[in-house]
């Protein structure tokens, strides 16, 4: 504000430059107080520095407080005039029906339907009245709009304002009248009676009846949008009044509901008008038509009926139903037509709600407008018409719901028929964002024969294509898109697809081409295998549920691999990124497989597992060292000949990648694994202990001569046999744990020397033997119960802690839970009394176990020391865990 217009008068501040408007007794300003928006009516005093006009209005605004009428917020005054600060309001009522091109038009959402405008002034009258105070300047500015911004949008109100012309009156509602007040064009019958009388002489009652027949003026204007019910100016409007010759009644249909109520509003005598009280029940009463007429509406536009639907819709209108009624979920009438309607009178029934002043862009309660819900719902034949109508009518076609999809969007999501391929072409013709996002950042999901993805949920890409996450018949599905040139291949892997069936190998679920590419729909994994090895920071990072132990990872590849030579088959790229992670939640847990994918390279063998190579084939790391000796050989003059043990080797080379935690058993790059492999360095050099159960089964895997190489049935029964012995294995691991008896007596040597030296050295030797030859440190037994469990229940020996820092050392999952969800500290408070129990307790807590665990039955370890237990050690246990910080509740 420049120093020269800014007015700041007990706290109310203003410009003199931001005006508002301006009217006989004063000039309205925007202005703030204590921070907030206002509006500012300043009015000047009298010569003397009396304000009789502002004190009037003053008084009334003090008095009235309803939500139709303008709040007074505060007021001032200095010594030339007094300042009104009131709530802020949008515009007045005659500023709705300016043309579009005046400045000063009404922009602000639109206002709630003509009933609800009547009703909300007829209330606040009716409140105005009841004061005894009648208002007697009753016209169209006079009547504001606010608009609020609420959670469900924007909300507009209307009110009552200027009471400058204000009076109070009898319990009759009449008062002495020493003059005419008001704006001419809205004056009464009674009022135009006696202009120019001296009222003085002739005492002249009025009548809050007055302020009746004027609001009935106001709600004819409303429906004449704008025209006045008496004449196109003040002439005519006065002369008319006189005659009581209402020109633009007849242009109020004679059914419309409002007809009677204004009529009585407009009686010409005061005495035979009807009260402001008796307006608000008749509305009440026209409210409750009008909903059943609404209603009407709404199931005429989901009837398929079409003879009758025109002349309908005019006979809802001609009453006054709003056309824009909404439901209960925030649908009108095209809402509903454009979701059910589907007759050969559909384009003519959108074409008539719109010339009906429809608002052809209102969304629903989840944001939709006509053209989501036409694309979502409607797959009729005249889907093609309504869309090229809607748009033309000026539909917002860029318009996105709540979830930010747009017509294209759900077109894509909900459709597959003749007709929805035929209006996605028209969207993109028409400008429609092909590569607009979702809130979920997704594009425009593909839809090809049912299999539907969007190009950037992107899971990864090869030599021949991408894979997408997508559905299929609200299946999840990952696609796998590949350009048509070179088919080929794709129908090989096609047909190679529709002939394996096994739990180790990822299913095609769906296969379908269009004239760019071939799309295969295939069962959705988490991740590949080389996902499980990649850094902890790394965003394709796999970070689902713990794989099985190495052996059962090995037995499901190896069944899985077995199970495609059995088909005369050679998978020919397996690698890593090849093998799936599928997990499945089932009423047991999170059931994890490991399964084969990626059958772009294989063939079909001979009875003797053999094929004619035409060239190498796969990827070159993973490479057998009789595929990579012959690289760049020409093999359609040598005929080289391919074999399935090739497929054995790569695999061998998977189990030492994963026992190698994602090193590769040949080296760190290419080159050098390329060397390594050919040389066939020595298993000596690669760090996997010798006493490994899985150790010799690999080196015959990678024996170089295929033909002494073991093959992928062999592979399948070795390992049957060395489940066996690691189940024994795991079994003496548990014992061990459980065990507390010693049969070398060290009574002798000091309990230090005996923790550092012996007990230390013989536990750590039996348990790291049984790690060396692959055991699972995690195995549990049939009630889900590992060494660390069995250690903390049955071990109470000097040496309890020493063995718990080893098992966590050596990287037992200090969480794990039994079948009935107990952890290590459960049952150590549960099972365990002796005097190590506190110490033991410590080192968990230290080592980070879930103190606040609960078990299946809800308890932690807290209640389970206070329920078992009651030695000496346990009520220091107690008072252990509750300094900790474990819920004694």
């Amino acid at each position: 504000m420049s120093s020269t217009t800014a007015v700041n008068v007990g706290g109310i501040q203003f410009d003199r430059n931001d005006l508002l408007g301006r009217g006989g007794y004063g000039s309205v300003y925007r202005g703030k107080y204590k921070g907030k928006s206002i509006a500012v009516k300043r009015i000047m005093k009298e010569k003397d520095g009396r304000d009789p006009i502002a004190g009037n209005e003053l008084k009334f605004l003090q008095q009235l407080r309803h939500p139709n009428i303008v709040k007074l917020v505060h007021f001032t005054s200095d010594v030339d005039f007094t300042y009104l600060a009131l709530e802020l309001c949008g515009a007045s009522l005659d500023q709705v029906f300016l043309s579009e091109d005046d400045l000063r038009k009404y922009k602000g959402p639109a206002l709630p339907n003509d009933f609800e405008v009547f009703s909300q002034l007829a209330t606040g009258l009716r409140y105005i009245h009841s004061q005894r105070v009648i208002h007697r300047d009753i016209n169209p500015t006079n009547i504001l709009i606010s608009v609020k911004h609420t959670d469900q949008g924007e909300e507009a109100t209307i009110k009552w304002a200027d009471f400058v012309f204000a009076r109070e009156v009898s319990e009759r509602g009449t008062f002495t009248m020493s003059g005419v007040k008001g704006t001419l064009p809205w004056f009464s019958p009674e009022e135009m009676e006696i202009m120019g009388r001296d009222l003085r002489i002739e005492k002249t009652k009025g009548s809050i009846k007055s302020d009746v027949f004027k609001e009935g003026l106001v709600f004819g204007y409303i429906l004449l949008n704008g025209r006045h019910i008496y004449g196109e100016n003040e002439y005519d409007i006065v002369v008319n009044m006189k005659q009581n010759n209402r020109v633009n009644m007849s242009e109020i249909h004679q059914k419309h509901l409002a007809r009677n109520l204004i009529e009585k509003m407009l009686t010409y005598t005061p005495d035979t008008r009807i009260t402001s009280e008796e307006v608000v029940d008749q509305l009440q009463s026209i409210k409750t038509k009008l909903i059943e007429g609404e209603k009407h509406l709404h199931q005429l536009c989901a009837d398929n009926c079409p003879t009758h639907i025109r002349d309908s819709i005019k006979i809802l209108m001609q009453i006054g139903v709003d056309i824009n009624a909404e439901n209960i979920f925030g649908w009108n009438a095209l809402h509903i037509l454009c979701r059910y309607h589907s007759s050969s009178h559909f384009v003519d029934a959108i074409k008539l709600l719109i010339e009906l002043s429809i608002d052809k862009n209102a969304k629903t309660n989840d944001g939709s407008n006509a053209l989501h819900i036409l694309c979502r719902y409607n797959s009729s034949s005249h889907l093609i018409d309504a869309i090229k109508l809607l748009i033309e009518l000026g539909i917002d076609k860029a318009a996105k719901n709540n979830d930010g999809k747009n017509a294209l969007h759900l077109l894509y999501e909900c459709h597959s028929s003749p007709q929805s391929f035929q209006a996605i072409e028209l969207l993109i013709e028409l400008g429609v964002d092909l590569n607009a996002e979702d809130i979920n950042g997704s594009t425009i999901p593909v839809n090809v024969d049912g299999i539907q993805f969007a190009r950037n949920d992107f899971l990864g890409s090869g030599t021949y294509g991408h894979v997408y996450r997508g559905t299929y018949k609200g299946q999840s599905i990952a696609v796998k898109r590949i350009l048509r040139s070179g088919a080929q291949n794709h129908d090989n892997e096609l047909k190679i697809l529709k002939q394996l069936d096994h739990p180790n190998i990822v299913k095609l679920v769906h296969f379908t081409s269009n004239a760019d590419f071939d799309y295969f729909a295939l069962e959705l994994c988490d991740a590949s295998l080389d996902q499980v090895f990649l850094n902890g920071k790394d965003n394709p990072k796999y970070k689902g549920p713990a794989l099985p132990n190495n052996f059962e990872v090995f037995y499901q590849l190896a069944t899985g691999l077995k199970y495609i030579h059995s088909k005369k088959l050679i998978h020919r790229d397996i690698k890593p990124e090849n093998i799936l992670i599928s997990v499945k939640h089932t009423d047991q847990g999170e059931e994890l497989m490991i399964k084969w994918a990626d059958f772009g390279l294989s063939r079909e063998v001979s009875e003797r597992g053999t094929f004619t190579m035409s060239g190498v084939k796969g990827t070159k790391i993973w490479f057998s060292p009789e595929v990579m000796e012959i690289m760049g050989r020409d093999l359609q003059i040598e005929k080289a000949k391919g074999s399935i043990k090739s497929d054995v080797y790569a695999e061998g080379l998977v189990f030492g990648y994963i026992l190698l935690k994602g090193k590769h058993i040949y080296g760190e790059n290419a080159l050098e694994i390329a060397k390594n492999i050919t040389k066939s360095v020595n298993m000596s050099e690669i760090g996997i202990h010798q006493k490994h159960l899985a150790r010799t089964l690999i080196e015959q895997m990678l024996t170089s001569t295929p033909e002494k190489r073991i093959t992928s049935e062999e592979v399948v029964n070795q390992l049957g046999d060395i489940k066996n012995k690691l189940t024994e294995e795991e079994k003496n691991l548990h014992r061990l744990c459980a065990d507390q008896c010693r049969t070398t007596d060290y009574s002798i040597l000091p309990q230090w020397m005996f923790d550092t030296f012996v007990y230390r050295s013989d536990i750590r030797d039996k348990i790291e033997s049984l790690i060396q030859l692959g055991i699972d440190i995690n195995a549990k037994d049939k009630d889900g119960w590992n060494a660390l469990h069995f250690l903390c229940r049955n071990n109470s020996s000097p040496h309890l802690i020493v063995a718990i820092k080893l098992l966590i050392e050596l990287g037992i999952d200090k969480n794990a839970k039994t079948n009935d969800g107990s952890n290590a500290l459960h049952i150590l408070c549960e099972y365990n009394s002796s005097q190590h129990l506190i110490d033991a307790i410590k080192l968990l807590i230290e080592l980070e176990i879930d103190k606040a665990a609960k078990n299946n039955d809800g308890k932690n370890a807290l209640q389970l020391l206070c329920r078992h237990n009651s030695s000496p050690q346990s009520f220091q246990a107690i008072e252990l865990l509750i300094k900790l910080g474990v819920d004694l509740r």
